[in-house]
């Protein structure tokens, strides 16, 4: 079975618009993948978004070409297995990784990692991209982002490895939106957090 990925594309509005996928539909893809990557926790929690229209979502995103033609859509949810599901395999060539502009790929890679839920006050809470009403596009967020850190690409791994080692530790301090993010600076909470840490584990 062949699986897509999400780093194959700039940004998941690209894969909404170029498939003209829906909300749920969006969502119900990101379960499989999480489900097929075996991210069980996140696949729960988007599957519970659309599970009452799930088989409808199933047959839409077979009829735009998300889903291979060779499956046959479940009756009933209860039979539906996320690991049988064949995903579409739309990848990108070397050449079109080598054009992506700066901006584009540091920006996906910032959105890639970028938690989608947090646990606020006990409930399980969608954070958002901030966007709407602040940028005008995907691509003024990701130019906004690197203006932030001068474009220096030792900054930028140092923010991807915080992101990663907050959420592998469940810190919990990921609690706002990535525009709110990345206006407010808030990695520099994250590594205040772990240079605490750090210190009392030595």
């Amino acid at each position: 079975m062949e699986n897509i990925n999400f780093n194959n594309f700039k940004t998941e509005l690209e894969l909404q618009e170029k498939y003209a996928l829906t909300q749920n539909e969006l969502f119900a893809l990101k379960a499989i993948m999480f489900a097929q990557d075996g991210n069980e926790n996140d696949y729960f929690v988007l599957l519970t978004a659309v599970r009452g229209e799930l088989i409808e979502i199933l047959a839409s995103l077979q009829k735009k070409g998300v889903i291979n033609k060779c499956y046959e859509i479940p009756r009933r949810i209860m039979e539906f297995d996320p690991m049988e599901v064949p995903l579409f395999d739309d990848t990108v060539s070397e050449t079109e990784e080598e054009n992506v502009p700066t901006y584009v790929r540091m920006g996906s890679e910032l959105e890639d990692v970028y938690p989608m839920f947090a646990l606020i006050n006990g409930k399980i809470e969608m954070l958002g991209s901030g966007f709407k009403g602040v940028f005008d596009s995907i691509d003024d967020f990701y130019k906004f982002y690197c203006d932030q850190i001068n474009w220096d690409e030792e900054k930028h791994k140092e923010i991807i490895d915080l992101i990663n080692w907050e959420q592998e530790n469940d810190i919990g301090c990921i609690i706002y939106s990535m525009a709110d993010f990345v206006k407010e600076h808030k990695w520099e909470e994250i590594k205040q957090v772990k240079e605490d840490i750090d210190k009392h584990t030595v």
